[in-house]
């Protein structure tokens, strides 16, 4: 096991006191949050239940990098759940449960920047440490980890299997029967 779900929520609890001090600090007031793909829904509603003092909108964005454990060369950016002409001039928080290779969120950016958002920061569960293409703006992450292991639980999948566990595993040391 990588993370038990109280050490996840604990370190989501941290995240959200550092994103409301943060924003106080830079008298944000209200964020849009933009979650990337289906993996990142359990991540999202605890930290949006932790966040106290801001008011948010929320949204979903489908960008796909992976085929199984495959990470694909090209992100390809599939769905947004809102008109893009409604976050010009937002706040973004983007919620994304692991920061891998940084194409995904790269390709995120590069979307958001086209619908003149006013600024991006991000809400990584999991910093996979590891070369990877460098994202701009403020970074909140709860986890660093060193390994490189494929991980599923908590939102994280294997061929659309294994989201509904509460704890993050090692893919390949739990023997999930595939």
């Amino acid at each position: 096991m990588f993370y038990t779900n109280d050490e996840i929520n604990n370190g989501i609890k941290k995240m959200s006191y550092d994103i409301e001090r943060y924003c106080k600090e830079h008298d944000i007031k209200d964020l849009h949050i933009m979650g990337i793909s289906k993996a990142c829904f359990p991540f999202m509603m605890e930290l949006m239940k932790s966040l106290h003092t801001l008011c948010s909108e929320f949204d979903f964005i489908d960008a796909k990098s992976y085929v199984g454990t495959d990470q694909k060369d090209v992100v390809e950016i599939k769905y947004c759940s809102c008109d893009p002409s409604r976050l010009k001039d937002k706040y973004i928080l983007l919620i994304d449960t692991v920061w891998d290779s940084g194409k995904t969120l790269s390709a995120v950016y590069d979307y958001l920047e086209g619908c003149m958002v006013t600024d991006v920061m991000y809400a990584i569960l999991i910093n996979k440490l590891r070369k990877k293409v460098p994202i701009i703006g403020r970074k909140f992450i709860a986890f660093e980890c060193s390994a490189d292991k494929f991980i599923v639980g908590y939102g994280l999948d294997y061929n659309q299997k294994y989201r509904n566990l509460i704890n993050i595993y090692d893919y390949e040391e739990e023997c999930f029967g595939e």
